[in-house]
Protein backbone atom coordinates (compact mmCIF):
# COMPACT_ATOMS: atom_id res chain seq x y z
CA UNK A 1 0.00 0.00 0.00
CA UNK A 2 1.53 3.78 -1.07
CA UNK A 3 2.02 5.91 1.30
CA UNK A 4 0.72 9.68 1.47
CA UNK A 5 2.59 12.15 1.27
CA UNK A 6 1.83 14.29 4.16
CA UNK A 7 2.17 18.03 3.55
CA UNK A 8 3.09 19.42 6.95
CA UNK A 9 1.94 23.40 6.09
CA UNK A 10 -1.29 21.74 5.21
CA UNK A 11 -1.65 19.92 8.76
CA UNK A 12 -0.31 22.77 10.84
CA UNK A 13 -3.24 25.13 8.79
CA UNK A 14 -5.89 22.59 9.84
CA UNK A 15 -4.47 22.53 13.50
CA UNK A 16 -4.78 26.27 13.77
CA UNK A 17 -8.21 26.50 12.20
CA UNK A 18 -9.22 23.93 14.20
CA UNK A 19 -8.32 25.36 17.59
CA UNK A 20 -9.87 28.81 16.29
CA UNK A 21 -13.34 26.85 15.75
CA UNK A 22 -13.02 25.31 19.52
CA UNK A 23 -12.67 28.94 20.46
CA UNK A 24 -15.30 30.30 18.52
CA UNK A 25 -17.59 27.61 19.47
CA UNK A 26 -16.82 28.02 23.11
CA UNK A 27 -17.53 31.88 22.48
CA UNK A 28 -20.48 31.36 20.75
CA UNK A 29 -21.87 29.01 23.90
CA UNK A 30 -20.70 32.28 26.26
CA UNK A 31 -22.21 34.97 24.41
CA UNK A 32 -25.65 32.82 24.49
CA UNK A 33 -25.47 32.06 27.81
CA UNK A 34 -25.17 35.88 29.03
CA UNK A 35 -28.03 36.88 26.65
CA UNK A 36 -29.95 34.65 28.54
CA UNK A 37 -28.65 35.81 32.14
CA UNK A 38 -28.50 39.63 31.23
CA UNK A 39 -32.14 39.21 29.25
CA UNK A 40 -34.52 41.29 31.46
CA UNK A 41 -37.49 39.01 30.56
CA UNK A 42 -35.01 35.96 31.70
CA UNK A 43 -36.59 32.90 29.50
CA UNK A 44 -39.17 34.54 27.67
CA UNK A 45 -38.09 35.54 24.20
CA UNK A 46 -34.67 35.74 25.43
CA UNK A 47 -32.94 38.03 22.21
CA UNK A 48 -29.91 39.71 22.84
CA UNK A 49 -29.27 42.99 24.56
CA UNK A 50 -27.21 45.55 23.15
CA UNK A 51 -23.89 44.48 24.29
CA UNK A 52 -24.51 40.79 23.94
CA UNK A 53 -25.35 40.98 20.49
CA UNK A 54 -22.47 42.84 19.42
CA UNK A 55 -20.42 40.24 20.74
CA UNK A 56 -22.63 37.88 19.19
CA UNK A 57 -22.08 39.34 15.73
CA UNK A 58 -18.38 39.49 16.34
CA UNK A 59 -17.97 35.74 17.48
CA UNK A 60 -20.00 34.69 14.51
CA UNK A 61 -17.77 36.78 11.91
CA UNK A 62 -14.91 34.96 13.54
CA UNK A 63 -16.45 31.66 13.50
CA UNK A 64 -17.81 32.33 9.66
CA UNK A 65 -14.02 33.00 8.25
CA UNK A 66 -12.55 30.20 10.08
CA UNK A 67 -15.32 27.97 9.37
CA UNK A 68 -14.79 28.40 5.86
CA UNK A 69 -10.92 28.04 6.22
CA UNK A 70 -11.16 24.87 8.12
CA UNK A 71 -12.97 23.35 5.90
CA UNK A 72 -11.43 24.60 2.68
CA UNK A 73 -8.72 22.74 4.02
CA UNK A 74 -10.30 19.62 5.58
CA UNK A 75 -12.07 18.74 2.55
CA UNK A 76 -9.87 20.24 0.31
CA UNK A 77 -12.73 22.22 -1.72
CA UNK A 78 -13.14 26.23 -1.70
CA UNK A 79 -16.52 25.79 -2.69
CA UNK A 80 -17.47 23.80 -0.17
CA UNK A 81 -16.26 26.11 2.31
CA UNK A 82 -18.33 28.58 0.55
CA UNK A 83 -21.49 26.57 0.86
CA UNK A 84 -21.21 25.61 4.39
CA UNK A 85 -20.02 29.08 4.94
CA UNK A 86 -23.45 30.09 4.02
CA UNK A 87 -24.96 27.81 6.07
CA UNK A 88 -23.03 29.27 9.04
CA UNK A 89 -25.01 32.11 9.33
CA UNK A 90 -28.12 30.39 10.55
CA UNK A 91 -27.91 31.01 14.38
CA UNK A 92 -28.45 27.13 16.20
CA UNK A 93 -27.18 25.28 12.66
CA UNK A 94 -23.55 27.36 12.84
CA UNK A 95 -22.52 25.21 16.49
CA UNK A 96 -23.71 21.91 14.74
CA UNK A 97 -22.12 22.85 11.08
CA UNK A 98 -18.69 23.56 13.13
CA UNK A 99 -18.92 20.64 15.21
CA UNK A 100 -18.93 18.43 12.82
CA UNK A 101 -15.93 20.11 10.43
CA UNK A 102 -14.34 20.37 13.89
CA UNK A 103 -14.65 16.56 14.27
CA UNK A 104 -13.40 15.82 10.54
CA UNK A 105 -10.45 17.83 11.28
CA UNK A 106 -9.63 15.99 14.63
CA UNK A 107 -10.00 12.49 12.77
CA UNK A 108 -7.57 13.72 10.04
CA UNK A 109 -5.23 15.14 12.59
CA UNK A 110 -5.19 11.71 14.50
CA UNK A 111 -4.86 9.60 11.11
CA UNK A 112 -1.70 11.26 10.68
CA UNK A 113 -0.22 10.72 14.37
CA UNK A 114 -0.93 13.65 15.96
CA UNK A 115 -2.62 14.27 19.07
CA UNK A 116 -6.00 16.51 19.66
CA UNK A 117 -7.57 17.97 22.73
CA UNK A 118 -10.29 19.75 23.72
CA UNK A 119 -9.12 22.98 22.19
CA UNK A 120 -7.54 21.57 19.23
CA UNK A 121 -3.85 19.90 18.56
CA UNK A 122 -1.29 20.90 20.52
CA UNK A 123 0.54 23.61 18.03
CA UNK A 124 4.09 22.38 19.46
CA UNK A 125 3.91 19.27 17.45
CA UNK A 126 4.66 20.73 14.11
CA UNK A 127 7.82 22.32 15.00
Amino acid sequence: MEQKKIDQKRLKRIAQNQRQICISILLLVLVAIAAIIFNNNAWVGAGYTHWTSIAYYVVNIYALINGILLTANVYNSVILGIVLGIFLLVPCVNILILLAVSQRATMYLKEHGFKVGLLGANMSQFD
